[in-house]
């Protein structure tokens, strides 16, 4: 397992905090690599080492909540305001905080 300095500090955290049942962790943990791939799988260890939390579970818990996003294509809509037409003058903010009309 290729592993990166963090995730085997991780590890030997885990081992040293589950001292009694650190063997089925690091199985279910090979499982997970298996099965979710080494990018992934090492983004859930880091992600638990930054909050720091032992458990294959929490890893499980990570990588199961990994969402897949869409991709969204171009959204070139030819009649759309550009940016500054949209943006008002900040002054027009200051005024209306400090009680005077909007525009």
């Amino acid at each position: 397992m290729g592993l990166s300095e963090i995730c085997s500090d991780w590890i030997t955290e885990l081992c040293k905090r589950l001292r009694d049942q650190f063997g089925a962790h690091i199985l279910k943990l090979w499982e997970l690599k298996q099965s979710y791939g080494d990018a992934e799988f090492l983004a859930a260890i880091e992600t638990a080492a930054e909050e720091k939390v032992y458990s294959w579970h929490y890893i499980d818990n990570l990588l199961a909540e990994q969402p897949t996003m869409p991709v969204i294509g171009d959204l070139n809509i030819p009649e759309a305001l550009s940016q500054s037409d949209i943006d008002r003058d900040l002054a027009c903010y200051d005024s209306f905080v400090r009680g005077g009309e909007s525009s």
